[in-house]
Parts: structure tokens; C-alpha cells; sequence
């Protein structure tokens, strides 16, 4: 990390601006790298104007915040630092699918922006629509780092319903409350305005994706189809006349004895696997080398090269008189493994192995519905 970038906090925000101070009032409470360099606001034009009358005003409870807690000169705010979904053409809600398109871009273009100039960004979904909340966190998902931090910010009642409650000043002792069931006033100790920040669950997919760091180069939907191929396991298809073994958009060219050998490993994960869609640490489809099907490999390469040809021939003789079945196997399994290997998403077909009592099995840990095999005709 930069240790010359900023830290930020970037809040969603709504009709209640508070949400923003209660944030950071937690943050500086914490002290230490929790507290931010800069305060960004995510609104709507609508929400601009209430965070410039509310937290920006002539009275300013950011401000005020900033000073009880001695950060008023390192917390730059302001603003310059409010974010209006929209862009040039600023949106005063999200309503129709149309708002919503261009506010996933604006957030997603902001969210990339931050993080590239930021030492640390932690996002607070507190504010604003639902739909905000979750582009901001789905943003911050695909564009994340090991650094940064998604959280939720909780208001003990009844203060999270007062308008004009932003934090708990250490001047202040009791504050003053009406029912709404009675209509009654009642008071309650400031040391009832309990203040926390929920840390959610965040995969941080942005140093895995490496996705284009700059608007012309890919959107929000952009992204969100990279991170899918990402996730998502390709189909894997084994051509056995042109010996080629596809994974995703991409294929390798295999030996005939290889693709023969991939073959048994497909073969055995189709008819054994009880996994069916998930596989996971199961191993039903696993093979030692020595119940290996050697006659339906030296079928295989019959078919590829013809029974009576030289090459064939070679083949049926090389394993008639294999006495180390197992240091072969892992031979064609070393070569397969490392075609695969140069494949963006070859990892995903590996061969792989398992031990136990002395024993290694071997198989191909994929789902049933992800394996195509094309046999000659």
C-alpha cells in the first residue's frame, strides 16, 4: 500500500444525513487507521441539498464531531466531497429502470475511482435506497481490496428516529423524547445512545478480476460478466477425433495416449460421481492407476490412429509391458496438467490427486453438467 494516499469513508446517504456522522463517529471513537483522511457522500440531488443544510450549514455537526474528537484539520469533508448520482445530469431518485442503470455506472465509476487513489476505502450502506445500498456494496465486491471494509452503522432506539440526533456530544447528559403511543415526554442518559458499526461480509474480488481501471475500457455490466466467467465453471469439452480439450473459450491439443487417458478421468467422474452438480472434497470418481481401463484406452488410440498402424502399435506395446503403472500414469497426468495449466481457466480440469494409506486415486473434481465429450463418428 501507498502509505501517501488517503484513507476514505464513503457513505451512502438518503433523506437522514445522520447516518454519516454516526459512522464516523465510530471510527474516530475506534482511532487509530479506522479513522478516515476524507468523508465522500454518495446522494441524490435531493439528498445533496438536505446534506448541505444539515451537515453543511451554518450549524455543522460534522464539523462540530470533528473538533470534540481533535480531527477537525486531518478529516478533510466538505461539499467538493458530495457525490450526486447522475453525473452532469443529476438524479433526484432511483424510480424507473432507466435510474437505475445510470446510477450502477455513477457508483461503480466512483467506487473504482476511490479505490485507485486510496490507501483504504471503507463503504457505509447505511443511507439511501435499498437499490443504492446494494450497487454501492455489489461495487465495492468486484473492485475491493484485502484492506477494505463494508459496514452498517446501528442506533440503539428510540435515537435513530430523532432528526436531530447526529452523534452523542460529550456535552450533552440527557436528551428528551415523545411517545408515540402516549404522546408522553421522557428522558433518557446519553449513555443510552449505543453506536456500532455491523463489518459485513465482503469478497474482495478486485485484485483477483483485474478489471480495466478506466471508464472507456468496461462498465459496471462489464464487470459483473467478468467476475461471473470468474466464478462460474466453464464447460469442459473433450474432442477425442481432433484431440483438443476445450476449457471455456479456450482449448489445448493433447496426445492421442493423453486424450485417451483424460478420457478414463471423464469416463469415471460421469458414471461414479454422486456429487452431481456440486463436487466438492468428495472423491466417488477417484481412480488408481492400476484399475486404470487399459483396453478402453487402447481403444481410443486405435480409433485415433488406426489398429493396424505403426503407431498404435507402439502404444499397445508400451503398455503390455508397463511395470510401473503408477509413475506412468502420473507422467501423462504431469503433461495434461501442465497444458491445462496454460489455459486461463484450466485449473478447474487438473487431474487431480488424493492420498491415503499409502495409496494415491486420481480424478477430475468436475460437475457432471459441465462435461461434454465428442467421440469419432
Amino acid at each position: 500500500m501507498n502509505s501517501t494516499k488517503p484513507r476514505i469513508l464513503l457513505c451512502a446517504c438518503g433523506l437522514t444525513p445522520q447516518v454519516v456522522t454516526e459512522t464516523l463517529y465510530v471510527l474516530l471513537r475506534e482511532g487509530g487507521e479506522s479513522v478516515p483522511d476524507e468523508v465522500h457522500i454518495l446522494t441524490t440531488d435531493t439528498g445533496r441539498r438536505i446534506v448541505q443544510n444539515k451537515l453543511y450549514g451554518a450549524a455543522s455537526p460534522m464539523t462540530d464531531l470533528c473538533r470534540e474528537f481533535g480531527a477537525a484539520d486531518r478529516v478533510r469533508r466538505g461539499m467538493d466531497m458530495v457525490h450526486v448520482l447522475g453525473g452532469t445530469t443529476p438524479l433526484e431518485d432511483i424510480r424507473t429502470t432507466g435510474d437505475n442503470a445510470r446510477a450502477g455506472e455513477c457508483i461503480f465509476e466512483l467506487v473504482r475511482d476511490l479505490v485507485s487513489r486510496s490507501q483504504s476505502l471503507h463503504v457505509s450502506l447505511a443511507g439511501g435506497r435499498k437499490t443504492m445500498g446494494f450497487l454501492l456494496g455489489t461495487a465495492l465486491q468486484l473492485l475491493g481490496r484485502e484492506q477494505d471494509d463494508l459496514s452498517h452503522v446501528l442506533v440503539a432506539a428510540p435515537f435513530e428516529s430523532k432528526p436531530d440526533f447526529f452523534y452523542p456530544p460529550r456535552n450533552v447528559q440527557e436528551y428528551t423524547f415523545q411517545s408515540r403511543e402516549t404522546g408522553e415526554w421522557y428522558t433518557l442518559p446519553a449513555s443510552a445512545a449505543r453506536i456500532e458499526l455491523a463489518r459485513l461480509p465482503l469478497i474482495r474480488l478486485g485484485d483477483r478480476l483485474e478489471l480495466p481501471r478506466t471508464a472507456p475500457d468496461g462498465g459496471f455490466d462489464e464487470a459483473v460478466a467478468t467476475a461471473r466467467r470468474a466464478v462460474e465453471v466453464p464447460m469442459v469439452t473433450l474432442d477425442l477425433a481432433a484431440r483438443t480439450l476445450q476449457v471455456g473459450k479456450r482449448a489445448t491439443q493433447l496426445t492421442a495416449l493423453e486424450a485417451a487417458v483424460y478420457h478414463a478421468m471423464l469416463d469415471a467422474t460421469l458414471s461414479r460421481c454422486r456429487a452431481g452438480a456440486t463436487p466438492g472434497n468428495c472423491r466417488w470418481c477417484f481412480t488408481e492407476p492400476r484399475t486404470l481401463p487399459m483396453d478402453l484406452i487402447l481403444a481410443d488410440v486405435a480409433a485415433a490412429y488406426g489398429q493396424y498402424s505403426s503407431q498404435y502399435e507402439r502404444v499397445r506395446e508400451q503398455l503390455s509391458n508397463l511395470r510401473d503403472v503408477g509413475g506412468w500414469f502420473r507422467q501423462k497426468r504431469t503433461a495434461i496438467n501442465a497444458k491445462l495449466q496454460a489455459l486461463p481457466q484450466g485449473h478447474v480440469a487438473f487431474i487431480a490427486s488424493h492420498r491415503q494409506y499409502g495409496n494415491s486415486s486420481y480424478g477430475v473434481c468436475l460437475p457432471r453438467n459441465r462435461i461434454t465429450i465428442h467421440r469419432p463418428e
